[in-house]
């Protein structure tokens, strides 16, 4: 684990992201003024929809970036 992530992993950050859902931490570091989480969802359940021809997990990527 990197220095921020261990940072970030702190009980007042909150509970941990639903699939799609985001929240921005600000103050972490004096590197970055705010950093950005996303709930990218089961990785087990992730694979790649044959109907939609995408990869699931990219998707909840995206999903979860434009919330």
């Amino acid at each position: 684990m990197t220095a921020m992530v261990l940072k970030l992993n702190v009980p007042w950050s909150g509970p941990p992201l639903k699939k799609g859902k985001s929240r921005v931490l600000f103050g972490l570091d004096d590197r970055y003024s705010a950093v950005a989480l996303v709930g990218l969802g089961k990785q087990q359940c992730a694979g790649i929809d044959k109907s939609e021809s995408l990869e699931v997990g990219k998707e909840n990527a995206r999903i979860a970036a434009s919330g």
